[in-house]
């Protein structure tokens, strides 16, 4: 069951929230209305919040095609790793750099369009049954 803030925020609602939750924080760092560390933790805070949106609509929707949550892990968890493995490489060493990017897209690419695939595809529940 959706509670009433979840269904208040999807779809358009959603993306014009977030247009203006990261448009006045730009605005804020912009015209330095806030010291920096504030925020950088207003920042974050947004970004979790929108990031935890996000998965319990990636849930739902995978829910809503008979797949556990879990399948998540599956999907985006590769280009994560992947992501955070990149970090630890040196800026100054072009070629690994390079190298660990054409393997990552060609190792995370096939599990993150599948995930796509999968959240965006209807589901039998969507399809609408004429009356």
């Amino acid at each position: 069951m959706r509670t009433p803030i979840f269904k208040a925020l999807t779809g358009p609602r959603l993306a014009i929230c977030a247009s203006i939750g990261v448009l006045a924080l730009w605005l804020a760092d912009y015209f330095s209305l806030l010291p920096k560390a504030a925020s950088e933790v207003l920042s974050l805070a947004f970004g979790v919040l929108f990031f935890a949106y996000i998965l319990i609509l990636f849930d739902q929707r995978l829910r809503a095609r008979g797949k556990n949550g879990w399948w998540l892990i599956l999907f985006f968890g590769p280009a994560v790793t992947s992501i955070f493995a990149m970090s630890f490489i040196p800026l100054s060493n072009q070629k690994a750099l390079l190298l660990s990017v054409i393997l990552t897209f060609c190792f995370c690419s096939p599990f993150a369009l599948w995930g796509v695939f999968e959240i965006g595809a209807k589901s039998r529940s969507d399809e609408r049954v004429p009356r």
